[in-house]
């Protein structure tokens, strides 16, 4: 199944993830699942794999954020 279908069943989200000092370069886009809580996709810009920091920001910052404020964020 592909991410736009799983967006449509609301099975995940689609997040942009950009810094706040920098809001119009975009970081990463990522695909949620709201079943698994977890990361499903992570790429940058033109479909490339982010670098080890933005991975790190991602797993250890964005992802525990998000799991704990999904109610609020998924709606």
């Amino acid at each position: 199944m592909n991410y736009d279908q799983r967006f449509i069943r609301e099975e995940s989200r689609i997040f942009f993830i950009r810094k706040k000092e920098q809001p119009d370069t975009p970081l990463v886009t990522l695909e949620y699942s709201l079943r698994n809580h977890k990361v499903l996709q992570c790429y940058g810009e033109h479909d490339h794999k982010p670098s080890e920091d933005i991975l790190h920001y991602v797993n250890k910052v964005w992802l525990p954020y998000a799991n704990r404020t999904i109610k609020q964020i998924a709606v």
